[in-house]
């Protein structure tokens, strides 16, 4: 899949603001050289991907959101959280068998 700045944006979204992450992207671009572009290469992502980790910070969320982080930086996986279990439920009691009455009809005679 073809990476391009509208992406970069939706990630630094996970860390910032809706301004801010576009401020951050912006610059990246300008420390990068690069213009706005809907795809990069390859070696241009990478240097996006620089760029945007020397003007941002705690940016781990935002790698794992695009697959994808700066040479050298471990791409951290996210694992989802383990659902609570349920406490053992003690068994319930069946309900005591009661007899059924059954009402009994007197003919006329």
């Amino acid at each position: 899949m073809a990476q391009g700045f509208n992406q970069l944006v939706s990630a630094l979204q996970r860390r910032y603001d809706y301004h801010s992450a576009r401020a951050v992207a912006l610059e990246a671009l300008q420390v990068a050289g690069l213009e706005k572009s809907s795809s990069y290469e390859p070696k241009q992502w990478a240097k996006l991907l620089k760029a945007t980790a020397e003007t941002g910070d705690d940016l781990d969320g935002v790698w794992t959101a695009l697959g994808d982080a700066p040479k050298g930086v471990k791409l951290k996986v996210e694992t989802p959280a383990e659902p609570a279990t349920p406490a053992a439920e003690e068994p319930k009691a069946a309900p005591a068998k009661t007899k059924k009455k059954t009402a009994t009809r007197k003919g006329k005679s």
